[in-house]
């Protein structure tokens, strides 16, 4: 189905508003990329990306404020986990926009002393797709067998792009109100 330009136009502004929202290239092209992706039906593509581009976001901005936007070292091995999202709460991110839809005990994974023990849902999603364990996303069909499509991720995608826009205007915020802040101070 051909879209109009106007379709096309709001489209084109929707996906680029990551780019204006969050800035560097090594955040935002993931979300871009996971929109994309979800668009053309490609959904495993979509959920990791949308998945990564949090995580890497978390983790940039978090070095970003302890060491500068200068440092070009944003700890690969650091993943998504409890503890990182504490330590971004802690320099001022409001990592409870990451709570997945439905998702009740978010608040009382991440705190202090629990963060060890049970991962909230985006983290334990993400160790999950990221490595490959997509049981949980199985399909049973009597005599037919279990399989895998997948389609199975629709609406995991649906609700990772749904966190992904607030979370955008987050890291927004973060970059102009506390990073500027505590850096245009230092100078």
């Amino acid at each position: 189905m051909k879209r109009s330009v106007e379709d096309q136009l709001k489209y084109f502004f929707a996906l680029h508003n990551y780019r204006s929202r969050i800035g560097g290239a090594e955040m935002h092209y993931f979300f871009v990329e996971g929109k994309e992706a979800y668009r053309h039906g490609l959904y495993i593509a979509s959920a990791t990306c949308l998945l990564i581009g949090i995580e890497a976001s978390v983790r940039a901005l978090h070095a970003y404020h302890l060491r500068g936007v200068d440092d070009l070292n944003l700890n690969p091995g650091q993943t998504l986990s409890n503890a990182l999202l504490h330590k971004a709460r802690c320099v001022g991110l409001k990592i409870e926009i990451l709570a997945m839809e439905g998702e009740e005990e978010f608040e009382r994974k991440m705190a202090p002393g629990q963060q060890l023990r049970e991962p909230v849902e985006i983290v334990r999603l993400r160790n999950n797709l990221c490595h490959g364990n997509v049981k949980e996303f199985f399909t049973h069909i009597e005599d037919q067998g279990t399989f895998f499509t997948p389609k199975a991720l629709k609406k995991v995608c649906e609700q990772l792009l749904n966190i992904s826009k607030p979370w955008a205007e987050e890291i927004g915020r973060f970059n102009d109100e506390v990073l500027f802040n505590k850096y245009q101070q230092d100078d």
